[in-house]
């Protein structure tokens, strides 16, 4: 992996040994004012909805304000900077749900699990404890920048920070689990909420126990309906990927559907704002699978899609740059 965004250890960030609120405000560009206001009326820089998509739960968004929203981008950076492990996928710049997948691709034994609302079960203990422990920071200010990037007493699901706190949060618990794979042989990676793992050889059955202790030891739960064990000659789905029996990393099925289906009932050239824009998203999210997926309908789309959002100038101004 060599597209990481990874700079410097934890001791070189701005964040460590932080000691007042007053450089916290430089540090983030911002007013000092802005920021005890946030601090001091949480709820108020947040807009709360529920997201409903047919065929799943209906799913509570917790999203930050604009002037909120802007400081935490500022956080997020912050942090993206600081060097993570190979196994963490999330988080880093140029590294998506299909090198997550890639990572894997050498082995033919995997088991796969998610945890279980992650960002509602990240509490605020677990943040304040990472900002205090890990960046040295007086009390008073881990709780302050804890208040910050928490919402509720947990992650905000729509905040740009949550990513990547959420690792360092519980980053204790998951090099544990990482190193206990590692014991066995297996290798690990981490997307999120999805924890893969894969081997040459067969998943020890209570390996997942293992796991489930110690997330358990957080107050973190897997979800026992999305964990899967897949074996060599299985068509293995890992975060929203397939890797065949071959080890080769394919659309799954789902996605080309949707693709084929939108295409399909209409030509491009009619497709409406609403339809090009999903038409092309589900194509690039194709596309980071494999490569020249499409390619044909992904040239046509792409033109559309900015001849629609952007006008005729930026067409031109694409195809110089191509």
């Amino acid at each position: 992996m060599n597209k990481t965004d990874c700079r410097y250890g934890i001791k070189q960030s701005p964040f460590y040994k932080l000691s007042s609120k007053k450089k916290l405000a430089e540090l983030l560009w911002v007013n000092l004012d802005l920021l005890t206001d946030i601090v001091s009326n949480n709820a108020r820089y947040y807009k709360v909805w529920t997201k409903e998509t047919p065929g799943k739960k209906p799913r509570t968004v917790e999203s930050p304000k604009p002037s909120l929203k802007k400081i935490q981008r500022r956080i997020c950076s912050i942090l993206s900077r600081i060097e993570t492990p190979e196994w963490l996928m999330s988080g880093k710049k140029g590294i998506s749900y299909a090198d997550n997948a890639r990572f894997h691709l050498e082995n033919k034994h995997f088991l796969c699990t998610d945890i279980n609302s992650f960002y509602p079960s990240c509490s605020k203990e677990y943040v304040f404890k990472f900002f205090k422990n890990e960046f040295k920071m007086p009390e008073d200010i881990a709780w302050f920048v804890t208040d910050l990037v928490t919402f509720d007493n947990h992650l905000p699901t729509g905040a740009p920070t949550s990513q990547i706190i959420a690792y360092w949060a519980y980053n204790i618990a998951f090099s544990k689990i990482q190193k206990s794979a590692e014991n066995y042989g297996i290798k690990m990676s981490l997307y999120v909420d999805d924890i893969t793992f894969s081997s040459d050889k067969n998943i020890p059955k209570n390996f997942i126990n293992l796991v489930s202790k110690r997330l358990s030891e957080v107050k973190l739960q897997i979800k026992p309906e999305k964990t899967q064990v897949f074996y060599p000659n299985d068509y293995k789905k890992i975060t929203g990927c397939c890797i065949t029996p071959k080890n080769e990393l394919k659309v799954p099925n789902k996605l080309r559907y949707k693709i084929t289906t939108l295409l399909e009932n209409q030509k491009i050239e009619s497709l409406e704002l609403k339809e090009t824009n999903r038409a092309f998203g589900l194509l690039n999210a194709a596309r980071q699978i494999e490569l020249n997926f499409n390619e044909n309908s992904y040239k046509r789309l792409k033109s559309k899609f900015i001849k629609q959002n952007y006008g005729e100038a930026s067409i031109k101004k694409s195809a110089i740059n191509n």
